[in-house]
This record gives structure tokens, C-alpha cells and sequence, in this order.
């Protein structure tokens, strides 16, 4: 751009004066820099309220200006006679797509609305002409025609005078035919046109891909001209159809009642598809009935849209259903199908479940929750709530009858399934009902496991339709980090009146995240005289460790004379043998004996594990302990209460009079030891 001042000339005192310009020949983007200084001439004047104003840069058509400069005016100023403004410095850039030529601007300088003194300003921008061209690569179907689209765009500052012209499109030998492949064009700056080229393709075609040259030739710059590669592809002609939803699918639906569906064909093929039908596969029960069923000839990329209504008979079993599917064929053998599709309304819903763990508080569940803090051995309790989703005040106000609830809690029984079923039930229109269903947590489980927990309910309704529901919830196991507990603490027989012996077994296991050690079970109850000590050891936390249950049956005499009532046997357990973890009790009923012929001799089951008895006699003042395993002597500081423990056969299979006769002759061995210590104290008395 070229930028040059032009001094007016004036007799005036007022005169610009100092002025330059930087460049005066400006490419496209560049800064232009100009300074002036305005001088007082007067030997004796002042002038004030003096302003610089000027105007835009104008190209010589009059009518476009420069982009990146803007006309105004200055601050008023003051000038005394003789003296010179400092230098006012100005810059602007050159806009990039400014317009190649001159542009011109004038400077006045005003003393009020006198023009004091002017200097014209010219720019010349430098020219910078700039061409893009493209073209697309369509695709023709044999016997058919096609457009190939020309883009000429002036991206320079200059307009250009344009001619084009393309040669043959050729594969191999055969030649595509095409027509308006030359012209001209004046492209203005920044214009953009569009030239169109059509292609014409016979049937008998050759496949593939047509190049040609289209040459571009611009007036005054050969540096613009190009020689562009462009090609067309001619391809056999395909027939598609489609219906676009893929699946027609009318979502839950009522029994009973028309509903319907609209379905969209399209022609997604190049070439038009005639006499196109509609038919399905739907049995005859559902009353079928299409809006429309000859949909007539379908260009490329035409759509026609089908309204598809049916009626679900009344005994339809609730859920998903794919009833058939609909098929559009054309005289060209043309076909598309889509399935048909519907949910088949539940009526049947599980509205609330409370669950119970063991002595917990019912609390509620939704669908997806977890069930938490369940122990082994607990006892989880189930309340679901079954509602009929029909109305009692229409005409579908229908009995759901038969209903039963299924609850399946997965691989928990050592990898098997635990499941609980509940009688069946019936639950009127608009109604609800609650079953309860129970399930014992399994001993062997491990702390954080969690299960799949699934509620599955169904029932018919009076035409004979199936309704099911399915909730399902998570249960975590948290075992406490010490928890030893009485698996089962029972007396046989727990009622008695002539018997004098009875047999209590005892089950123990760790259900605790930690090994307990040494672990003690104290037996007592004073009026039956039974003080039993039993050093169980350590309990591992592991349930396929054989010390993680403890089992055992002890076998005593009940007092003669003991009066008729209820007497509680109290049991407990020790960590560390004097630390107290749990404690329960059984209960001994006794009543009056009353001479039978019948044989009362109670039968006992096998223990699992131990199988040792401990055998307890009255002795009259204290109690002895008579035990078949390895029991030790109590502690210290319970050695008042407890006797040690002494091993002696089990006589539990023997008929009651070998057993009678056995204690006998057990006393007798007693008292004839004691005498014999007696004697051997006497005569060390003597020798003294």
C-alpha cells in the first residue's frame, strides 16, 4: 500500500508541517505508520479551540474504503504565534482482504469551521490475487445422470476474469458423456461461484472411476492458472428398502383394547422401487388391521408411512411378546421385514417389602437396595406386599387368584440356592396383600459376602392370564469380630418324673471374624448339684476348621428327693477362661413320679463330633464329675465350685440295671479306698 502526502497550498497562518509516512507501498496485512505537526506562522497571532480532523481512505471507485482506518477528529489545542505542535504519530493495518489501488484521505486543520490548511493522504495497496477451486466426486448409476458441482472462490484482494474447460471423462476406453464443462466466470472480490457439470451414464457403463482435467485459466495472472485432476464414478444401481425403526414395537399395552403403531419404509437404494405392498405374519387373534397395505412406487430416498393397529386378546400372559413381523416388498423383489413387538401389561406389582433380621426392626426395601448387617444363623424374615393393578370400577375389574410368592437367595447354602415359597393366595381388583416368608441364614458364610436376593410373585387373573413380578435386592453378611454363641443347649428328656438321669448336649461354634482362645464352658445349677467345667481351648473363626464347633453330651443324676418344679441349668462361656462372652440357660422340668409300666428310657441322637458323656452322682455334700474327654481342673479361683473331671467308659448303650449295678460297685471301689487311706494314716500315726 502506498500512502503519500499531498500539501495544500494556503496563505493561512496555520500550515501542517514534519509530516511522514511509513511504508508508502503497503501489502495486504502490513502497519502503516504517518506523523504531522501543525506550525503558527503568525509573528503576532495565538490562535485557540484548533482541531486536526480527517477522513476515511477512499478507493478511486468512490465507494470502498479502508477496513483498518477510521475518520474523526483530534482534541481542541491552542497554538501561540510562532511556535509548532508537537509530532502527532498515527498507525493502522492494512485489512487482509483489502482491495488492491489507491485510497486517499484529506487532513484539515479548523479554527472553528475555518479550514485553516488541508494535505491529502493516498495509500496504495499492493495487488495479492489469490483462486480456489474444487470440485466434487460424484457417483452416477449406470442409465442414469449426475452432477459434478465447480467452486470458484476469489480469496485474493483483486477481482479475476475466469475460463474454464475439462477434458473427457475417460476409463480406459469408454467415455462417460458430460456437458457444460467450460465457461467463464468475472469473480468479484470475495465472491464465490458455483458452475454445474452433468454427467450422463448409458446401462450398459462401464463400472468405476472417470478422470478428467479441468483447466483454469485467469486473465493477467498465469501464476493463478491450474490444470485440476476431477473424477466421477459410475456403479451399478442398488435397490434397498428399509423400514427405518427397525423393530415395530408398541411398547406396554392393555388387553382388550385397539392400539396402535406407526412404522416408516424408505427407499435407501439409488434407483425408484415400484409397487411396493405391505403383509405380515400376525395370527388372526390380534386383529391386524394397516392403514394402508399398497404403498404405490418409492423414489430414492422417499419415505411412506403405515399406521399398524391390533387388540391383545384377554387371556395374553403378561410381558414381552414378538407377534410376527411385517414385510414391504416391490415388483423388483425388493424386501425389507421388522419384528412387531409388545409388552404385555403386568397388573401384577410388588408395592413394598419390609425385611427382619432376627431381633431387628422391620425395615423396608426398594428394588436394588441392600440388605445389611445379617449373621450366620440369623433368621431373615421376608414381609412382601402384593398389589392387583386392575380397576374394581371399570370394565376389567379383574381377581388375580393363585398367587404365589417365590424367594430365592442365590448360591448361599454353600454354593447352592436357598428358596422359600408361600401358599397361594388370591388379591382382588385394586387390592393388596402381605405374605411373610422366612429363611434361616446358613452357619457357613463368610463376613462381607453379599448375595443375590430374588422376589419372584405370579398369578393368573379370572380370563386366565399370567401377571408376574420380580424385585431383587442384595444381602451382606457382617460378622461381629467375636462371637461365640450356644448353636443348640438342650436337656433329653427336659421334662422328667421317676427318670433320675437326663442328658444335656451342647453345641458351640465361633461365628466371629476372630480365633477365640481358650475358650471354658461352666454348667451349674445347685439344686440339681451340677457344677461342670469344661476346657473347650481355642476356637478357630474358620468353618472348615474342626475346632470352629464345639459339640458334647453330658449325661447327670438327678438328686433323690428333688421336689417337683422347674430348674434352670445356667450355661456359660469364657474367653481367655475368665473373660464371660455368652450365657443362656435350659430348663429341667420335673413332676411327680408316678409308677408306669411303659418304658420311658428316652432315646438319644448320635452327637456329630464329640461323643464323650460326662456322668454326674450325688455324693451327698458336693458334686463328682465324671467325664470320657481330656476335661481339666477349673481355675484357681473357682476351685471351691468345680471338681476335676475323670475319665471313665461310656456306659450309655447298657441296659438300665447294668447301669445301676455299675454305680453300685463304683461306690463300693470308693469306700474301699477311702478305708485303705485311712488305715495307712493311722498307722503313720503310730510309728510317730
Amino acid at each position: 500500500m502506498m500512502f503519500l502526502l499531498v500539501l495544500g497550498v494556503s496563505a493561512a497562518d496555520l500550515q501542517f508541517t514534519s509530516q511522514s509516512i511509513s511504508p508508502s507501498l503497503a501489502d495486504v496485512g502490513a502497519n502503516v505508520q504517518f506523523q504531522y505537526a501543525v506550525d503558527n506562522t503568525a509573528a503576532a497571532t495565538d490562535y485557540t479551540g484548533l482541531q486536526v480532523e480527517w477522513t476515511n481512505f477512499t478507493h478511486s471507485d468512490t465507494v470502498t474504503i479502508m477496513g483498518g482506518f477510521s475518520p474523526g477528529k483530534s482534541s481542541l489545542f491552542s497554538l501561540n504565534a510562532g511556535e509548532t505542535t508537537a509530532l502527532t504519530n498515527g498507525i493502522f493495518t492494512v485489512p487482509s482482504t483489502q482491495k488492491a489501488g489507491v485510497y486517499k484521505s484529506t487532513f484539515s486543520v479548523m479554527n472553528g469551521a475555518t479550514v485553516e490548511d488541508t494535505h491529502e493522504f493516498q495509500v496504495e495497496v499492493k495487488e495479492k490475487p489469490s483462486l480456489t477451486v474444487t470440485a466434487t466426486s460424484p457417483t452416477v448409476i449406470q442409465g442414469k445422470t449426475g452432477t459434478m458441482t465447480l467452486t470458484f472462490q476469489n480469496t485474493g484482494n483483486k477481482d479475476l476474469a475466469i475460463s474454464y474447460s475439462s477434458t473427457p471423462f475417460i476409463l480406459g476406453g469408454d467415455t462417460l458423456s458430460s456437458s457444460g464443462t467450460s465457461g467463464s466466470i468475472n469473480l468479484g472480490l470475495g465472491q464465490t461461484v458455483t458452475k454445474t457439470i452433468t454427467l450422463s451414464s448409458v446401462l450398459t457403463q462401464t463400472v468405476g472411476a472417470y478422470n478428467a482435467t479441468m483447466n483454469v485459466v485467469v486473465a493477467g495472472h498465469s501464476s493463478l492458472n491450474t490444470a485440476k485432476q476431477v473424477q466421477a464414478n459410475v456403479k451399478s444401481p442398488t435397490q434397498k428398502l428399509e423400514i427405518t425403526e427397525g423393530t415395530i414395537d408398541f411398547g406396554e399395552e392393555d388387553r382388550e383394547l385397539q392400539v396402535s403403531q406407526t412404522f416408516t419404509v424408505k427407499n435407501t437404494g439409488d434407483v425408484t422401487l415400484n409397487n411396493l405392498t405391505v403383509t405380515h405374519t400376525i395370527n388372526n387373534a390380534y386383529n391386524v388391521v394397516m392403514s394402508n397395505t399398497n404403498l404405490g412406487n418409492l423414489a430414492p430416498g422417499a419415505t411412506s408411512t403405515v399406521t399398524m393397529s391390533l387388540e391383545l386378546p384377554d387371556d395374553e400372559d403378561a410381558g414381552d411378546l414378538t407377534l410376527g413381523t411385517v414385510t414391504v416388498r416391490s415388483a423388483e423383489a425388493v424386501a425389507t421385514s421388522a419384528s412387531v413387538k409388545v409388552t404385555v401389561a403386568n397388573k401384577l406389582k410388588i408395592s413394598n417389602i419390609e425385611v427382619k433380621v432376627s431381633s431387628d426392626k422391620k425395615k423396608s426395601y426398594d428394588d436394588g437396595d441392600t440388605i445389611s448387617k445379617v449373621m450366620p444363623l440369623d433368621q431373615v424374615e421376608f414381609m412382601v406386599e402384593v398389589e392387583n393393578l386392575f380397576n374394581n370400577k371399570g370394565d376389567f375389574d379383574y381377581d388375580i387368584e393363585d398367587i404365589t410368592i417365590e424367594l430365592t437367595i442365590k448360591d448361599i447354602d454353600d454354593g447352592s440356592d436357598l428358596e422359600e415359597q408361600s401358599s397361594t393366595f388370591d388379591v382382588k381388583a385394586d387390592d393388596k396383600e402381605t405374605e411373610t416368608l422366612t429363611i434361616d441364614v446358613p452357619m457357613e458364610v463368610d463376613h462381607d459376602d453379599e448375595f443375590d436376593v430374588e422376589i419372584y410373585v405370579e398369578g393368573e387373573d379370572e380370563n386366565g392370564a399370567l401377571h408376574t413380578a420380580t424385585a431383587n435386592l442384595k444381602l451382606k453378611i457382617e460378622k461381629e469380630k467375636h462371637q461365640l454363641i450356644f448353636k443348640n443347649a438342650d436337656l433329653s428328656p427336659d421334662t422328667i418324673t421317676c427318670e433320675k438321669s437326663v442328658i444335656l448336649s451342647i453345641d458351640v461354634v465361633n461365628l466371629g471374624r476372630d480365633q477365640e482362645d481358650d475358650v471354658v464352658l461352666k454348667i451349674k445349677n445347685s439344686d440339681l448339684d451340677v457344677n461342670i467345667l469344661e476346657n473347650i481351648g481355642d476356637m478357630s473363626e474358620d468353618y472348615d476348621d474342626d475346632e470352629f464347633e464345639f459339640q458334647k453330651f453330658y449325661t447327670f443324676q438327678v438328686p433323690s428327693g428333688l421336689k417337683a418344679g422347674s430348674y434352670d441349668l445356667k450355661l456359660e462361656l469364657y474367653t481367655d477362661k475368665t473373660d464371660l462372652d455368652e450365657a443362656t440357660q435350659v430348663t429341667l422340668n420335673v413332676g411327680k413320679c408316678v409308677v408306669s409300666t411303659e418304658d420311658t428310657t428316652p432315646v438319644v441322637e448320635e452327637p456329630k463330633k464329640d461323643t464323650s458323656v460326662v456322668v454326674v452322682k450325688d455324693t451327698g455334700s458336693s458334686t463328682s464329675v465324671v467325664d470320657t474327654s481330656d476335661s481339666t481342673t477349673a481355675p484357681a479361683a473357682d476351685s471351691n465350685d468345680f471338681v476335676t473331671a475323670t475319665t471313665v467308659t461310656d456306659s450309655s448303650d447298657e441296659d438300665e440295671g447294668t447301669s445301676i449295678w455299675y454305680l453300685i460297685l463304683l461306690g463300693v471301689g470308693n469306700v474301699v479306698i477311702v478305708v485303705m487311706i485311712l488305715v495307712l494314716i493311722a498307722k503313720a500315726l503310730r510309728k510317730n
